[in-house]
């Protein structure tokens, strides 16, 4: 991130955790040190090798309060869950966002994680339009290792996708740096100054349809997980997602199908047992729904 705003640093460190214009009034009130002086500037350009460090009460603005809901959970055991997430519930309360989340039916089904921080029992994520498998931690020490093997890229994810046109390679890998878009704040873009991400994928149809276009059926193999990743690196290439809102003009043509990505395998080790564990979901209804229509588009 050398060369980035302090203020846009922050903002994508904290992974959107809190909004550019909260994080300019922490440097504005004198919290914010680099390499341990206070800087006040939020225009003030970053250099490699710096510590930044940022000081401030944080009051939890979000409800965490449970409610009744209901979950389709896959695995269980005492200390985390594997459980298939529906195409458009968040995960988690976003800002501004006072709409009911998967976190408020967990809290409902297990009432311990209730006082455990603000996401309690969140250790990665899905974008509120995509389905599929998500891990739940139920014990803070599971919580924690469990992160940790996130950020190692230790948890093999892979996702299953239909895209508007096809790529130029059959397979192949992305490798885009990501950041958030400057001119529209829920977008992720393509930039030098972003944070890298690396998506594999594999072309596993290839349709042609009555009007002479190209879709496709993809597999894709996640090797960094930045918000938004795959919707962004395949609409950077012209292919995006279907039923994609966001990167996508053509999104109304497919409303009905909704957002054709699927978080459809998941493999890792158990952070206590050493267990191999391994998850796959079959391909929804609507997916195939659409592979059998998509010669008509």
């Amino acid at each position: 991130m050398e060369g980035l705003r302090l203020d846009q640093f922050l903002t994508e460190s904290f992974k959107d955790r809190f909004s550019r214009s909260e994080l300019q009034k922490w440097i504005k009130d004198g919290l914010v040190k680099i390499d341990g002086k206070e800087v006040k500037e939020r225009s003030r350009k970053m250099n490699p090798g710096e510590t930044v460090e940022a000081t401030a009460r944080i009051a939890p603005a979000m409800d965490l309060t449970p409610a009744e809901m209901e979950l389709e959970v896959i695995y269980e055991d005492r200390s985390l869950a594997v459980l298939r997430k529906p195409a458009g519930l968040a995960v988690h309360p976003g800002p501004g966002d006072t709409s009911m989340t998967l976190l408020n039916g967990l809290l409902q089904r297990w009432p311990h994680l209730q006082g455990r921080g603000s996401r309690p029992g969140i250790v990665h994520r899905l974008d509120k339009p995509t389905e599929g498998l998500l891990i739940v931690a139920l014990d803070s020490e599971v919580q924690w290792k469990l992160s940790r093997m996130f950020q190692r890229r230790e948890i093999r994810k892979e996702y299953l996708a239909y895209l508007l046109n096809t790529p130029g390679e059959l397979e192949g890998k992305l490798e885009f740096p990501l950041m958030r878009d400057r001119n529209d704040r829920r977008k992720r873009s393509v930039h030098s100054a972003g944070r890298s991400a690396t998506t594999l994928y594999r072309v596993t149809d290839v349709m042609k349809t009555r009007k002479g276009r190209k879709l496709c059926r993809v597999e894709i193999d996640l090797i960094t997980g930045r918000t938004h990743q795959i919707r962004a690196h395949f609409a950077h290439i012209g292919c995006p997602v279907v039923g994609d809102d966001l990167y996508s003009r053509s999104a109304k043509e497919f409303g009905k199908f909704g957002l054709l990505l699927l978080a459809q395998k998941l493999q890792f080790t158990h952070p206590l047992s050493g267990k191999s564990l391994s998850f796959e979901l079959p391909e929804p209804h609507r997916f195939l729904e659409f592979h059998r229509k998509a010669v008509f588009y």
